[in-house]
């Protein structure tokens, strides 16, 4: 499609950048208050073992003096208004005290354990409270675990400061039951098992954000090479507006274009709409490279066809599916709004209401909105179809001809100039990539840190085939900017969730996808996995149990970063091989033994044959392996283990710690284009 940035736009940013107050070569000094960083603080904990950094703002060129363990360092604050000062390492222990000075104002803190310091990230279960854990803080009481809250902010531009928001005080707090009441729990009992374990002093910064996607934690330019954010990151990059007038200005475009036009005024969406004179086109694609009329074209286009159904599901409750449609979709069925969706990224599926149906001509209307480049579906044909919602096999196809009109958009004076080119996911600027690296990431990098632990994935599930390169590329992208190329980086494997399905292989479940490419990320070194597929919750997306997370996740630094003798995880896969009509899985991280909770046979296995058609399996443990087989696949060729949103466990090691779901093949999944 055209690009929407025209010379009327470009002089638009220009001025709204003008008018921000984005401009250069200001003719005087500008006077910078004399600070330590935010991080700074009284009860913080130092990275043990690496030079201690102490660092901070003041007006360019005033002197600095800083002392620390009976040492003193004086600094010329340099032109970027930053200053810094590097002391020798230490091992852990303290307590220490910071003094800086400048021009007659000191600044002290007091009270500085040196020990290990952790990141605690990801989105709303890393952000999850001790206080909704429900779990007796009573007898929390340790000082040698000290807690940090990084505010929830969102910027532009990669900041140097942490900005004070409103859902915490951002200061260092001593582990007491006083205090922490508002912190992770993940990151409480994470430190409070590593500080058991070893005895050094633990601090945990805590920097979260519920609802958000890994994107909004990775750098912008660790995304450049990702031609789905290409735009996104370029826009990012050249803008200084403030999130507040790009959610305005997004809500008025919505209001003028995307909740008007000429086919909602009509009400194409009516069954009884004419559409002889409609034309033809293959459904899906991304439309300007099937159809030259459309070739040019940014605006909506409205897309129609109709379907039979037969009557065993006329009384049933049905779902219907898009895949991913670029940029944003309204849908009608019988005349009956279903809803809609904006953003390419998601998949687009609504439920419908049985009274809705019929049996014969049922006429399905999608209007797509498209903003620049690409528009269109953007999932392959078995992504469209309708079904009842507990059988997701027994579907009606919607691939094929369909009908279609174009409605407003460019070529019906409609005017982009107040669009933003990126895809701002509903208005929801902490979905924006980068948003969050920059204002709760970026400003820690200066920070030495021991390593980082993740609790995320959710917001990602619908397009877990992107994560295969999304999650390792954030890990790299950190410990780039932190200066670690093996910095310990530990991260959770999603839990189970939602309603359990009797499908082998539900098409409809995103979940599994997601944590497989969780596992795949133990590719990279230094990186461990807490597997948490037994201790969801079906009806909660923020299961309760953040204990046993916590300690999942520090056996593995245990294991990998203190050298401890502990078995890090539950059985990973390691490989396969046939053996007549059974298949046999080998393991890695058995312990003391693979052990079975569901009696003589295992449950959660399905095996397939050449025709990729999945059946419930029999599996047993022999010899430290396990055997499948079924009498419905004579000749195997795959197996999966756990593979739904919410899958019926049965394989542990002795050492109590569940299997994480896997799978032997590497066919085409769900989620990928």
């Amino acid at each position: 499609m055209k690009s929407l940035l025209t010379p009327i736009r470009f002089l638009i940013i220009l001025g709204l950048m003008v008018l921000s107050g984005c401009t250069t070569n200001l003719h005087y000094q500008q006077e910078i208050p004399f600070d330590l960083h935010g991080l700074f603080g009284d009860h913080m904990v130092l990275q043990r073992d690496k030079p201690i950094k102490i660092f901070g703002n003041a007006t360019a060129g005033s002197n600095i003096t800083v002392s620390f363990n009976q040492q003193k360092q004086t600094v010329i604050t340099q032109n970027n208004n930053h200053w810094e000062v590097v002391f020798p390492k230490l091992s852990a222990g303290g307590p220490y005290r910071i003094s800086a000075s400048n021009n007659g104002k000191n600044i002290s803190y007091n009270d500085i354990l040196i020990g290990d310091v952790w990141l605690a990230s990801g989105q709303s279960n890393m952000a999850f409270t001790l206080a909704k854990t429900k779990d007796d803080l009573s007898s929390i009481d340790n000082s040698q675990i000290r807690i940090f809250d990084v505010s929830n902010t969102i910027k532009l531009k990669a900041q140097t400061e942490l900005e004070q928001g409103t859902n915490t005080h951002q200061k260092w707090l001593l582990a007491k039951a006083s205090t922490i009441k508002s912190f992770s729990a993940v990151g409480y009992y994470f430190a409070d098992e590593i500080f058991e374990n070893t005895g050094i002093p633990i601090g945990v910064i805590g920097s979260s954000w519920g609802g958000t996607e890994v994107e909004a934690w990775t750098s912008s330019d660790a995304l450049a090479n990702f031609p789905i954010y290409a735009d996104e990151v370029r826009f990012l990059n050249s803008n200084t507006k403030q999130f507040v007038r790009l959610d305005k200005q997004f809500n008025q475009w919505r209001t003028g274009i995307i909740e008007n036009g000429i086919g909602l005024k009509a009400k194409w969406y009516l069954p009884e709409t004419n559409v002889s004179q409609w034309d033809s086109i293959e459904i899906p694609n991304l439309y300007e490279k099937k159809d030259d009329i459309l070739s040019q074209w940014n605006g909506a286009i409205w897309f129609r066809t109709t379907f039979d159904l037969p009557v065993n599901m006329l009384d049933k409750q049905m779902k219907i599916r898009f895949g991913q449609i670029d940029d944003h979709d309204k849908v009608w069925l019988n005349g009956k709004f279903l809803g809609e969706t904006f953003g390419k990224k998601r998949h687009t599926k609504y439920n419908v209401k049985k009274h809705i149906l019929k049996g014969k001509n049922n006429v399905l209307m999608v209007r797509v909105f498209d903003m620049s480049h690409e528009g269109g579906f953007k999932s392959p044909p078995q992504a469209l179809a309708i079904f009842p919602i507990n059988e997701p096999k027994n579907l009606i196809k919607l691939a094929g001809h369909w009908q279609y009109k174009r409605g407003s958009g460019q070529l019906n004076n409609y005017s982009f100039s107040a669009v933003p080119f990126f895809d701002i996911e509903g208005a929801k600027p902490n979905s924006l990539v980068s948003s969050l690296y920059n204002s709760m990431i970026h400003p820690l990098t200066n920070f030495p840190i021991k390593g980082a632990i993740w609790y995320q994935g959710e917001a990602n599930a619908s397009r877990a085939y992107e994560y295969y390169q999304l999650f390792p590329n954030l890990i790299s992208n950190w410990r780039n900017k932190w200066h670690q190329n093996d910095m310990p980086f530990y991260f959770v494997q999603l839990a189970n969730f939602q309603k359990r399905s009797h499908i082998a292989n539900n098409p409809d479940h995103f979940w599994p996808e997601l944590r497989d490419a969780q596992k795949n990320t133990l590719l990279l070194p230094n990186t461990g996995m807490a597997v948490t597929i037994d201790i969801g919750e079906a009806k909660d997306i923020h299961p309760k149990n953040k204990r046993d997370v916590g300690k999942r996740l520090a056996a593995n630094a245990l294991k990998f970063t203190y050298g401890k003798d502990v078995v890090p995880s539950g059985p990973l896969y390691h490989s396969h091989e046939l053996d007549n009509s059974n298949m046999v899985i080998s393991f890695d991280s058995i312990g003391d033994g693979l052990l079975s909770k569901s009696g003589k046979h295992l449950k959660g296995f399905a095996i397939a044959g050449k025709d990729r058609h999945f059946y419930w399996a029999k599996a047993k443990i022999k010899n430290s392996k396990v055997v499948v087989w079924s009498d419905e696949v004579t000749y195997p060729v795959a197996v999966r283990y756990a593979w739904a949103n919410n899958p019926e466990v049965s394989l542990y090691n002795k050492e109590g710690l569940p299997a994480s779901p896997f799978r032997t093949d590497n066919w085409k999944l769900i989620t990928q284009p």
